[in-house]
């Protein structure tokens, strides 16, 4: 994934960390990724959002604390019918390209 380093935070990047690299970037959703930059979750700003209403003390959570777990993906070479066919029977709006 050619800007993959460029959206992604470690899984114990803090909440804030990743708030700052949203709104640097522009981009509502980050890749969570280990210390091998393996991609293991993504974190939304949807997810952020659903936290606050949960919680109000920000500097104790971590990225993997809120992320969401074992995201879909789809290979770059399937047909973007196909992509789209997995959106809408999972009721998503993002799907991770690998």
């Amino acid at each position: 994934m050619k800007n993959f380093e460029k959206h992604n935070i470690r899984n114990n990047a803090s909440i804030m960390d990743a708030l700052l690299q949203m709104n640097k970037l522009e981009f509502l959703t980050l890749f969570v990724v280990n210390d091998k930059n393996d991609l293991i979750g993504t974190l939304t700003d949807g997810d952020i959002r659903r936290m606050l209403d949960k919680k109000t003390n920000l500097n104790e959570l971590r990225a993997k604390d809120i992320m969401g777990k074992a995201p879909l993906t789809i290979d770059k070479n399937e047909l973007a019918v196909n992509a789209l066919s997995k959106l809408r029977s999972n009721m998503i709006s993002q799907l991770v390209v690998t």
